[in-house]
């Protein structure tokens, strides 16, 4: 019985090894990309990297907890290293009511091994994670009675002329998106905290989209003509699935 057991875990470890850095083999389709778990991650980085080491520092506050997770692939290097985060919200789902820690974390390690390129096809974000914000949109639509959902109506409908239609927003944000938040911010002097900055890292599409609105709506006497600027330097017509124009009069989310 030890024998095949062992046979076994060979087959595993030699099955892991063989597989490409991005994990398309073990890759989930949701809603038309593919993500990966977690767990196939961190079984490819133990079988891959056997001198590498994941580390995790716990911080935490009285809203939420925070995990910052460290990746070396190979400790004779310490110098060469990845980090990922992700906080949870102490009781703000019917899991985090419980296991907030063990939900951060699990993220956390996720982001850090998509760091290092691990199991990333279509974003850095993993099933887990997919699975956790749909979750969470569901519970909150059920507690409360509203849609959290971000819009999606189509372009030619008469009350969405001045939209432009994000493809699933609920994605996680692109790096585009990410990079444009920072620069208008720093542009509109607004300084981002390292818990925004980590929050903002975690933002879907539909929630990017609508924090480039609310900063291109700030005023900025050194820079009037922001909108027109961003356009330059991220064309909205190559990022028509993440950028998403609204009109002035609609209220910051």
């Amino acid at each position: 019985m030890r024998e095949s057991l062992n046979q076994k875990i060979k087959f595993i470890a030699l099955n892991v090894t063989s597989m490409n850095k991005d994990l398309a083999e073990k890759a989930i389709d949701i809603k038309g990309k593919k993500y990966v778990l977690v767990s196939d991650r961190i079984l490819y980085f133990n079988e891959v990297y056997p001198n590498g080491s994941i580390k995790t520092d716990f911080i935490s506050d009285p809203e939420r907890v925070i995990i910052k997770v460290t990746v070396t692939p190979d400790n004779d290097k310490p110098e060469r290293f990845f980090t990922g985060h992700s906080q949870a919200v102490w009781g703000d789902s019917y899991i985090n009511k419980t296991s907030a820690l063990e939900n951060a974390e699990t993220s956390a390690v996720g982001r850090g091994l998509a760091m290092m390129g691990i199991g990333v096809i279509d974003s850095v974000a993993s099933v887990d994670e997919i699975h956790k914000a749909e979750s969470t949109l569901e519970e909150n639509k059920s507690r409360t009675g509203q849609d959290f959902t971000p819009s999606t109506k189509p372009i030619d409908q008469p009350q969405a002329q001045n939209h432009l239609t994000i493809k699933n927003p609920n994605d996680p944000a692109s790096q585009k998106q990410i990079e444009m938040i920072h620069s208008l911010a720093k542009q509109k002097g607004k300084k981002l905290t390292p818990q925004e900055r980590i929050s903002i890292a975690q933002y879907t599409k539909g929630e990017a989209s609508k924090k480039i609105n609310v900063l291109l709506k700030l005023k900025s006497p050194t820079l009037p003509d922001l909108q027109g600027e961003a356009k330059k330097v991220f064309p909205i017509k190559e990022e028509i699935d993440e950028v998403e124009i609204v009109d002035p009069n609609e209220p910051p989310f």
